[in-house]
């Protein structure tokens, strides 16, 4: 068995991961790893590997490596993401692991439980242009993706390897966050009711409190996107927005 636990820093973010009760690391081949684009980042627990960003959209960055990995994922068994706004408690490693053994995809549930709901807020929260999430979500209305489909919180995330890497989830879901907005929650919903992907791995609690990781937060929570649509996302535009997702989840 071997297991990979990654994350992911852009942009300076985040400081460097650290690990909780590291004593307690499971006595099996485990790879600790960090994705940056920061040279000068330095961690005691994690190997840090430097890659150039990609994308302006500075979470893309992250979310590419969250969702499709890098360059060797494919040589391990069970892959352990985690947000760099959480603490991994390695006590609990094992818990992760068998989620990893028996699923081919683990995440949390999130309790609004529809993406229509989940897009609303993110424009309230200003987590992303309230015009690319309009569009986007009548594209999903347009497909017929239902109200209240699923929704989940996928600040941890474990995969089992061989079945999900080149997965049509996998897939489709990155290339929604790569042409369409930010927010993975969104087109990892729709991902899962093109595929028929009910059943998947349902972790205990949920991104703030949950037994597998601490919440530490983000050092700041702006989104650096030097698209054009930002000059359009005034109030009453978001306003509108939110107007006709409202409209399109009651037609659903």
């Amino acid at each position: 068995m071997r297991v990979l636990v990654y994350t992911a820093i852009f942009g300076g973010k985040d400081n460097a991961p650290a690990l909780e009760n590291p004593d307690k690391i499971p006595e099996i081949d485990i790879r600790f790893v960090c994705i940056t684009d920061n040279h000068e980042l330095k961690s005691d627990h994690y190997e840090v590997v430097v890659k150039p960003m990609e994308y302006s959209d500075v979470t893309k960055n992250a979310r590419k490596i969250k969702v499709t990995g890098f360059n060797g994922i494919e040589d391990y068994d069970v892959a352990i993401w985690h947000d760099s706004s959480t603490t991994i408690d390695c006590s609990k490693l094992e818990q992760l692991i068998d989620y990893g053994r028996s699923n081919q995809f683990s995440t949390f549930h999130h309790p609004r439980n529809c993406a229509y709901l989940e897009a609303i807020a993110c424009i309230d929260l200003h987590k992303d242009h309230a015009l690319r999430i309009a569009i986007q979500m009548f594209r999903y209305f347009l497909k017929g993706l239902p109200a209240n489909a699923g929704l989940n919180e996928t600040t941890v995330l474990v995969t089992r390897c061989k079945d999900h890497l080149g997965s049509q989830l996998q897939t489709i879901w990155w290339n929604e966050i790569l042409n369409w907005s930010r927010r993975d929650q969104l087109s990892l919903s729709y991902a899962r009711w093109m595929t028929g992907t009910d059943q998947i791995g349902v972790l205990e609690g949920s991104r703030i409190e949950n037994p597998y990781t601490t919440w530490r937060g983000h050092l700041h929570e702006s989104y650096t996107d030097r698209n054009p649509l930002g000059i359009f996302n005034s109030r009453p535009i978001r306003g509108i927005c939110k107007k006709l997702i409202y409209d399109m989840r009651r037609r659903r």
